[in-house]
């Protein structure tokens, strides 16, 4: 995998625009800012992390943080399982090439990974409560968390097996220890 340079990670931030037309480093300037990037939308384990977040978003608020997601579906993909889940407001960027993701360097799963017994044993368990459709989007994409503040990313919490969702709150916890 091959390290983001800066320079191409500034011009990611600068340059997707959410739903308003407001670019990742325009939010984070404001206040800084969860940024969590989706697996596709049809993902049983991105379904999972839109619940997880949403049961999260006081504690977020509380930590001085506000919310993005970075995602690959277009928007009428994305309309059901955002309003489902309370989360149609939270600010989304649409990446159908992937560049923000390449930039932050969260990898693609290795079809051996996606292939997995367990994997599949999980998201199986996790289809009867999240549900599942069909992947219009890249569905090898490993999704991460990272906290962007003043327009640089600050900490960051990647995923690398396709069995892992981003821990946003330990991400949260790590920071503010460090603070």
């Amino acid at each position: 995998m091959n390290q983001p340079t800066v320079d191409h990670l500034a011009q990611q931030l600068s340059g997707l625009r959410d739903q308003r037309g407001t670019t990742i480093h325009a939010l984070s300037m404001r206040q800084p800012l969860l940024l969590v990037l989706l697996r596709h939308i049809g993902c049983p384990f991105c379904r999972k992390v839109l619940h997880e977040l949403s049961e999260s978003l006081p504690y977020i608020s509380d930590c001085g943080y506000s919310v993005g997601l970075v995602h690959m579906n277009d928007e009428a993909e994305m309309t059901g399982p955002l309003t489902q889940y309370g989360l149609l407001e939270v600010p989304r960027f649409y990446d159908p090439e992937r560049r923000l993701y390449q930039a932050l360097g969260l990898p693609r799963a290795q079809l051996r990974q996606a292939l997995n017994i367990h994997l599949w044993k999980e998201g199986v368990r996790l289809r009867k409560r999240y549900g599942f459709s069909t992947p219009k989007a890249d569905p090898l994409q490993l999704p991460g968390a990272f906290l962007v503040d003043q327009g640089k990313v600050v900490a960051g919490e990647p995923v690398m097996t396709p069995d892992e969702s981003p821990d946003f709150l330990a991400l949260l916890i790590r920071s503010e220890a460090v603070a």
